[in-house]
């Protein structure tokens, strides 16, 4: 005869217990590494972004903006509040506004965590690439920040090379 052996309903609470302890203390660190993740994703996507657009300028000969903008816009929001989209686009006229007759070649919704922003200088929001590559005029970070901390930028110097900053100075204010 077989006796079968199995776990009381005490000893089941207990491991249950146990599991939902360790569950509890894993949970907001998971979350605070998921958050970091989309964080690096978010710079990636947009330093491809920037590159995209400055080799764009280059093939078709013509300037090319990256600008933010409203979800599912397809025009330049004024400020420096990247938060929602950005927008690629071949600025014909050159007044770095899109205009009905300018090809958008990319636009990216920007996906953030709950409580994180991008921004930039309310007074320089837009890259402008020239037909050379040059973003002339375009000297500008873009800072990703998690409430008023800056976690990362994203600076554009006046030569067009966009670099990650894993350690940005300044404010979150725009």
């Amino acid at each position: 005869m077989h006796t079968q052996r199995g776990l009381s309903l005490v000893e089941l609470m207990v491991t249950l217990s146990l599991i939902g302890v360790l569950l509890a203390g894993v949970a907001p660190g998971f979350r605070d590494f998921m958050n970091r993740q989309q964080a690096v994703s978010l710079n990636n996507r947009l330093l491809a972004h920037l590159a995209m657009a400055r080799t764009q300028a280059v093939v078709h000969r013509a300037t090319t903006v990256v600008c933010p903008s409203a979800l599912d816009a397809q025009q330049c929001r004024n400020g420096g509040d990247w938060s929602e989209q950005w927008l690629v686009f071949i600025d014909i006229d050159g007044d770095l506004q899109r205009d009905a007759n300018e090809t958008v070649i990319s636009q990216e919704a920007a996906d953030l965590p709950p409580g994180w922003r991008l921004v930039s200088s309310i007074h320089r929001p837009r890259v402008r690439y020239k037909a050379n590559g040059m973003s002339t005029g375009s000297n500008l970070s873009i800072r990703l920040c998690n409430g008023n901390t800056a976690h990362s930028a994203i600076v554009m110097n006046n030569a067009g090379r966009p670099r990650l900053d894993k350690s940005p100075r300044g404010g979150c204010d725009g």
